[in-house]
């Protein structure tokens, strides 16, 4: 440990070892989980044009998305990484390192005597807690992208104007025409480039404030035009197919309202300042990460107990000239963060878009802009608030931590929802290998985390993998929510009524009496249920479900040998758990192939798989009873029974239909007999 502890003592922490340290703790907070994180919410939609329209496909998403200059970033994107979500995660990953690394260079370039200083404040960008989308690898790829050519751009027309070199201006200028033509999210921050402008030109230079202004002027000029060129055509030249995209409500209000306006934006501003700089930090300490009866906490502790280690041994190392350890950033730092922070948010503001008023954590794109801000602030105030350099190396390798246990936390719930998704995706295509367009999926909420309604259909659409001409604008495939989009109209839903949506470029039509009911609630044992009419006399379904369940058309499922995506975004799927059994065997259930369901069933009982819902014995009790095997028939029955509560409201009408569609026999009336003993069901009506 003497010796370890010596030879750390050695290391001199410079400038060129802070990019490998950001690289690191990129890798502890993103990259650890990244290799098991896929597509989520808006990654789907890119996916699905891509897919079924080809590169193409991606222009006419952002065309209708109201930002078309991004296309070629994904373009670019798709052609190297293809389908393959651990690609897009890692590069993901390598991006938000490179925008860090791109941070800290434009940082220490206004301070290079406060190297631990712009050094903490680059670290907190890359970790701040305010966003943590992360794992939507593929919807944020163009923002890293334009930020990294954002930060060039300031920092290379930094060293066009420490070097009076017109190589390095022209770097800039290049760096700031790819960032206007990759995205607008980080757009405002343009308008902080004339007081960095300021910063680095020299005072001796100039004999007044004036020709140092005019300076300034004439070096920013270039880029504000063409910054104020993209933000005209935006506004007011490009017209989006779908308007709300490209309404810029703020800045309307501003010219036909402005004391109202202004006053709106003021009370929103403070809430989110409130937000972005206060309350966003509560998540990052909370008791339940302490609840070690979890493994998975032990490893999160893991990773922040190496985290704090490498953060406290970076900064005690770290080189500083002689009597300027504790100095703080200067004033000027303060104004450029709140600078940053503010113009972070007006791209977001011009479209009325706040973010306390939006749901966490889809409300962090907002704070996309004002990380540097944040980043300088927070930097900021422990050197204000510590004097202790050992206290704040404590402090900070703490908050290091913290924040990097918290990214680390969030990533986690985003597996949950992958594995979700696989789960899903991969029985849905067991269940339903080819299906008749215009059919919709309906369930009574939404069943995957972090996506929500149009980008499961999206998803579902993408999976099927039906190749589209740009002209065709229909959509074969939507999936909707009795809460979310029918609530109330249940009952006109039942009755049969035209349903539809529409997303981007894309619109479906279908009637809800030619739709699929659906229920996938893994976490209580289940498979997914494909509904048949009849499951509407089971208790094991909600009061929705049951009024709903007779509009399944079973009848739209068709039963082919299609290829699908499953295989390219997550890997070979496992064919031998019970579910797999399962969705085959009600496949051939609903086409009476008989035979191949007793088949899945003594396959399943070599594997050793057997059913976790009473629910799940339907179609094997069938297919033994139309096969003449009453006994073992009765035996699942009873099986079934057992396991789930309630079960007399699906069986006894399941034996009923067996009663009156198939052969009498002396072995089928003892069944009867039996199941009239143990169910009760002359008891019980048909329906609950």
């Amino acid at each position: 440990m003497i010796k370890i502890t010596n030879l750390f003592s050695k290391i001199r922490f410079i400038p060129t070892n802070i990019p490998l340290f950001l690289l690191v703790a990129s890798g502890l907070a993103f990259g650890i989980i990244s290799p098991f994180l896929g597509f989520y919410q808006d990654d789907w939609h890119f996916v699905y044009y891509y897919v079924t329209r080809g590169l193409p496909g991606l222009v006419e998403i952002f065309i209708y998305d109201g930002h078309p200059l991004s296309a070629w970033s994904y373009i670019l994107g798709f052609w190297l990484l293809g389908i393959n979500p651990v690609a897009w995660q890692l590069f993901s990953v390598f991006l938000r390192w490179l925008a860090a690394w791109a941070v800290w260079k434009l940082l220490h370039q206004l301070w290079p005597n406060h190297l631990r200083q712009t050094f903490l404040s680059a670290l907190f960008f890359l970790l701040y807690p305010a966003f943590v989308l992360q794992a939507q690898a593929i919807s944020y790829f163009e923002v890293w992208i334009s930020y990294i050519f954002l930060i060039l751009s300031f920092y290379f027309s930094g060293r066009g104007i420490q070097e009076k070199h017109i190589g390095y201006h022209s770097l800039g200028f290049l760096s700031k025409v790819a960032h206007i033509f990759t995205s607008e999210y980080v757009t405002g921050l343009e308008f902080v480039r004339p007081f960095i402008i300021w910063y680095q030109l020299p005072s001796q230079e100039y004999g007044s404030l004036r020709e140092k202004l005019i300076k300034v002027i004439r070096l920013w000029l270039p880029y504000l035009l063409i910054n104020i060129g993209y933000i005209v055509w935006r506004v007011f030249i490009f017209v989006s197919p779908v308007k709300e995209r490209t309404a810029t409500r703020m800045l309307s209000g501003l010219l036909e309202n402005p004391i109202e306006t202004t006053q709106t934006l003021l009370l929103n501003l403070i809430q989110d300042l409130v937000l972005l700089l206060g309350t966003s930090w509560y998540s990052i300490l909370t008791p339940s990460q302490f609840d070690f009866s979890r493994i998975i906490n032990w490893v999160f502790f893991i990773i922040m107990a190496l985290s704090a280690g490498l953060t406290w041994i970076s900064l005690k190392t770290i080189s500083v000239e002689k009597n300027k350890t504790l100095l703080n950033l200067p004033q000027n730092a303060i104004f450029l963060g709140f600078l940053f922070v503010l113009l972070g948010l007006a791209p977001y503001y011009a479209i009325g878009y706040f973010m306390h008023a939006k749901y966490a954590p889809w409300n962090g794109r907002v704070a996309l802009g004002s990380l540097i801000g944040a980043g300088i602030l927070i930097s900021v105030l422990i050197h204000a608030l510590i004097a202790s350099r050992k206290k704040q190396n404590i402090v900070i390798a703490l908050l290091v931590a913290l924040l990097i246990g918290w990214q680390v936390r969030s990533a986690n719930e985003f597996r949950y929802s992958w594995e979700k998704q696989l789960n899903f995706y991969q029985q849905l295509l067991w269940r339903i290998p080819e299906l008749k367009e215009n059919t919709a999926f309906i369930s009574e909420q939404e069943i995957l985390p972090f996506m929500g309604d149009y980008p499961t259909a999206f998803a579902i659409n993408a999976l099927y993998g039906q190749v589209t001409s740009i002209k065709d604008k229909n959509i074969p495939y939507w999936f909707f929510t009795t809460v979310g989009d029918f609530l109330g109209k249940e009952k006109e839903l039942s009755e049969g009524i035209l349903i539809g949506d529409e997303k981007h470029s894309l619109s479906f039509v279908g009637k809800s009496q030619e739709s699929l009911i659906l229920r996938f609630e893994p976490e209580q044992g289940q498979c997914l249920w494909i509904l048949y009419p009849q499951d509407a006399n089971s208790s094991l379904l909600n009061p929705t479900e049951r009024l709903i369940a007779p509009l399944s058309a079973i009848n739209r499922i068709e039963n082919g040998q299609s290829t699908h995506l499953i295989q390219e975004i997550g890997g070979s799927p496992n064919s031998q758990n019970w579910c797999y059994f399962y969705q085959k065997a009600e496949l051939a259930r609903q086409f009476n192939q008989w035979d191949s369901v007793l088949q899945l069933w003594e396959q399943a009982q070599l594997n050793s798989q057997r059913p976790g819902n009473g629910f799940e014995y339907t179609p094997f009790i069938q297919a033994y009873a139309y096969t003449g095997d009453w006994e073992t028939a009765l035996a699942l029955t009873n099986d079934a029974n057992r396991l789930s509560r309630a079960m007399n409201w699906s069986l006894c009408p399941l034996w009923e239909d067996l009663r009156q569609n198939t052969p009498a026999s002396s072995q089928k009336d003892k069944a009867f007999k039996a199941l009239k003993e143990r169910l009760k069901c002359s008891d019980f009506a048909v329906n609950p």
